[in-house]
Parts: C-alpha cells; sequence; structure tokens
C-alpha cells in the first residue's frame, strides 16, 4: 500500500468521501443555468442565483412597456434575452470580442440580437447597486435600436434618454454637472458623439447628456423625442431631425441649456447658501446611496441564504444516499 493508504483512518476516509460529493453536486449547481421569462425577457441565470429574477422581473413588464411607449416601439416579437452574470469578467466574455465593453459597466445591451448581460459584481469586485436601473437603461437602448433599425445616434442621445428612462432623480449626476459648471469644464456636445477616452470625463459626460435631454423633455416631452427619432428614421439626418421636432438646431439648443443651468444654480443658492446647498445635495446623494446599498444589501443576503440551504440539501442527500448503503 501507499504512504496515505497505510494512513487512512475509517473517519478520514468518510469525511473526505463527503467533502468530494459535495464540492461535485456544489459546482454542478453553480454552473447549472435556468432560462425563466419574465414579460418581455427571457433570463438565463445560474439556478443558484435564480432569485435575482424576482428584482428584475418588473423591469421587463411595465417598466419596458413605458420606456418602449415613450419612444413609439411596439411590443417585441421574440423574448429579449437577459443573461445575469456574476462578474465583469463573466460579462466580457459574454459579448462577442469585437464588443468594446468599458470598464465601468455593470450591464451591456447588444441591441441587434437582442441581448442584454448584467453583472452581480462591477470590474472592481464591489457589487452592482441598482440592477433594475441598469437593466432598464440597457432596454432603452434595445428599444431605440428597434425603432430606428440600427441607424446609429450620436452618445450623448441615446445615454441621454437611457438616463432619463431608467433613473428616477438622478441627484449623483446633477451634482457632477453643477461642480464642472462652477469649475468651467462642460464639454461640448460634439465632444459626446462617442464614449469619452479618458475615464474620468465618464461621469460628467453621462451627467451633462442626462440634464440636455431633460431639457430637450421640458421642452417638448416624449412627443418631441418620438418626434426627432421617426423624421431620422425616415431619412432626414440626425441634426434635421433635431431641427424640425425642437424647433432650433442642436447648437441652439445647446447654448439655450447651458443659458439655463446658471440661473437654475443660482437660485438654489439664493434660496439655501453656498455652503447649504452643498451640504443639503450631499445629504441627499448619501440617503440615495444608502437606500440603494440596503435594497442590493438584502438582495445579496437573499440569494446567499439560498446557496446555503442548497449546499445543506446536497449534504444531507449525500449522507442518506451513503446510510442506504450500509
Amino acid at each position: 500500500m501507499g504512504f496515505w493508504a497505510q494512513r487512512m483512518t475509517p473517519s478520514i476516509g468518510w469525511a473526505l468521501l463527503v467533502a468530494a460529493i459535495v464540492l461535485s453536486h456544489a459546482f454542478l449547481v453553480e454552473a447549472r443555468e435556468v432560462s425563466i421569462v419574465a414579460g418581455a425577457c427571457l433570463f438565463e441565470v445560474e439556478e443558484r442565483n435564480a432569485g435575482i429574477v424576482d428584482e428584475l422581473g418588473p423591469v421587463c413588464g411595465a417598466t419596458f412597456d413605458q420606456i418602449r411607449q415613450q419612444l413609439g416601439v411596439p411590443p417585441p416579437s421574440h423574448p429579449i434575452l437577459v443573461r445575469v452574470v456574476r462578474r465583469f469578467e463573466d460579462l466580457r466574455t459574454a459579448v462577442p470580442e469585437s464588443m468594446d465593453v468599458p470598464q465601468w459597466a455593470g450591464a451591456y445591451a447588444i441591441p441587434s440580437i437582442p441581448l442584454v448581460v448584467v453583472a452581480l459584481r462591477h470590474s472592481s469586485g464591489a457589487p452592482t447597486l441598482e440592477l433594475g436601473v441598469s437593466l432598464a437603461h440597457e432596454l432603452s437602448h434595445v428599444a431605440m435600436h428597434q425603432k430606428l433599425g440600427g441607424k446609429p445616434v450620436p452618445r450623448w442621445f441615446s445615454e441621454g434618454v437611457a438616463i432619463q428612462q431608467s433613473e428616477a432623480f438622478p441627484i449623483e449626476r446633477y451634482l457632477v454637472l453643477l461642480s464642472a459648471l462652477r469649475a468651467g469644464r462642460l464639454m461640448p456636445l460634439s465632444h459626446l458623439e462617442r464614449y469619452p477616452v479618458h475615464a474620468g470625463h465618464v461621469n460628467l459626460a453621462y451627467a451633462q447628456a442626462a440634464d440636455f435631454v431633460g431639457f430637450l423633455l421640458r421642452r417638448e416631452g416624449f412627443m418631441g423625442i418620438r418626434h426627432a427619432i421617426r423624421r431620422y428614421a425616415g431619412g432626414d439626418t440626425f441634426a434635421q431631425a433635431m431641427a424640425t421636432a425642437f424647433h432650433a438646431d442642436i447648437p441652439v439648443l445647446e447654448r439655450q441649456w447651458i443659458k439655463g443651468l446658471p440661473t437654475t444654480a443660482t437660485w438654489i443658492q439664493l434660496l439655501t447658501g453656498d455652503g447649504l446647498l452643498w451640504g443639503f445635495a450631499s445629504l441627499l446623494l448619501v440617503l440615495a446611496y444608502l437606500g440603494a446599498r440596503k435594497r442590493h444589501r438584502l438582495a445579496m443576503a437573499r440569494l446567499a441564504a439560498e446557496d446555503e440551504l442548497s449546499d445543506i440539501m446536497l449534504l444531507a442527500q449525500g449522507k442518506e444516499t451513503d446510510d442506504s448503503r450500509h
């Protein structure tokens, strides 16, 4: 006999057998995927994480109905595939290599399939907060693509519309915008046609896109957005479509938007004082962030509890199988 065989006691052998059974079953449970239909989406998710569909399912129902109605998009003829993965690295491998997935993404859409991949963790390893918001954002891109038949639009337009459709009150983005305004760091819309080259500009680019589209919505509502999309899909250039829908060229609209920003900030400062403005805004931001963390922590705790229950059941099944043999 070998060295280890000579020293293997029955108790050690039993422990190793149980450990092997538990680990093999846990691996199979972890790797097994299930498909769940919810609203307009078909979710593909690891069985141990299937509970996340309870959180994301409603986004594919009433939320997506509102998104497509605002853009004038009919119900999809086929389900939108939503793949839920654990990590950002899994997100990168779930899409074609040619796709340039930004490092900051917690979700990514390929509207032409249509496919949305949602990661439970960012590239930093931190949990993705507000998964429902991320999914709604990507579903907006899917609906926009469907309406335009894949015709490209400026990044500020698609991202601005998606943010307005998915985020109820983007206070964090507004604070970024006001900070850049005070420092004279606003970027021209012409620089926001694509993702910013420098990661440090990303938050400001998204904040500007969201607020400029919000400015357009205050002028004409989603009726104006639908009008512009319809004209663009019908053959107008994007600039012509925007000018027709909003009664001014894009550069004119941009100047009007910028002109209105100091007025908004000045009124807040007059009412609250400069220090109170930022203190109150910071408090709102912290409260919103803590609320999001709490909701996500509860969801992750539920998933962890399901994992532990699954492991316990597998261990029990292994023992029952062994007992039946004696």
